[in-house]
């Protein structure tokens, strides 16, 4: 199998370079739910565990990363994959191949080895493999076995979405939720009632409980209206976002 070969020089600049992409691709990314992050104690390694929806997934796990410095972050990946993109074994990545049960278990003995150190965040996508975004939510149980095998860790629970709002760009949107304890509760059920939030909070159009991770980018009317105020001196008027009106 294919271990991690984590580098902070390559972290650091994988981490600029895919930012910069995000910022042409995405007009932001909003983050809840940090308050969960003080609850994760720093004598326990931590399991977190998300929904797969989007090819994006892994990156914006990565920007998360700095919420949480002082951990050591891993992710686990399709070994089929990291083969392609061995890079990604440079930002914690390992390999897991699903097709072949002997290999399977020495990527989750190799996962209990990284828990076994308490500063570890061990990424996995619990669903296996990339699927439809409002595809009913099922989780296989590698990580609930991961937990129950290392024991005293904790699970830290994210919900990530991708949505088309009042912006000439989608937004993403990620939400934490409070970390688990005991292994039978990693399932799909609170990443469920996380996805659910963050629908309800794009329907209302409510995102005060969200940092924006990632500065916006104005959206092409937006620079246009931006030019117009500064143009007749009134840019302490303009309003960088556009809004739904009743």
């Amino acid at each position: 199998m294919l271990k991690a070969q984590k580098s902070k020089l390559w972290d650091t600049l994988i981490h600029h370079y895919i930012r910069n992409i995000f910022r042409k691709e995405f007009h932001t990314f909003l983050v809840a739910g940090r308050n969960h992050l003080s609850a994760l104690s720093k004598q326990m390694p931590v399991i977190g565990i998300a929904n797969h929806s989007n090819w994006w997934d892994g990156f914006l796990i990565l920007f998360l990363t700095r919420l949480l410095p002082a951990r050591r972050h891993y992710i686990m990946m399709e070994e089929r994959h990291l083969e392609k993109y061995s890079l990604f074994r440079k930002l914690g990545a390992f390999g897991v191949n699903l097709d072949d049960p002997r290999q399977g278990a020495q990527a989750l003995h190799y996962a209990a080895s990284l828990l076994r150190d308490p500063s570890t965040l061990l990424w996995i996508f619990p669903q296996a493999r990339l699927r439809p975004a409002r595809e009913l939510l099922h989780f296989h149980r590698g990580a609930q076995l991961l937990a129950r095998r290392v024991g005293g860790c904790l699970a830290l629970p994210l919900a990530l979405r991708y949505e088309f709002t009042t912006e000439q760009h989608p937004i993403a949107l990620a939400r934490f939720g409070p970390p688990l304890q005991d292994p039978e509760d990693i399932n799909e059920k609170s990443v469920v009632q996380l996805l659910a939030q963050i629908d309800n909070d794009i329907l209302k159009c409510d995102f005060s409980e969200y940092l924006q991770f990632i500065p916006p980018r104005l959206s092409l009317n937006k620079r246009w209206e931006y030019f117009w105020h500064l143009l007749h001196g009134k840019a302490g008027d303009f309003q960088a976002s556009n809004t739904y009106r009743a």
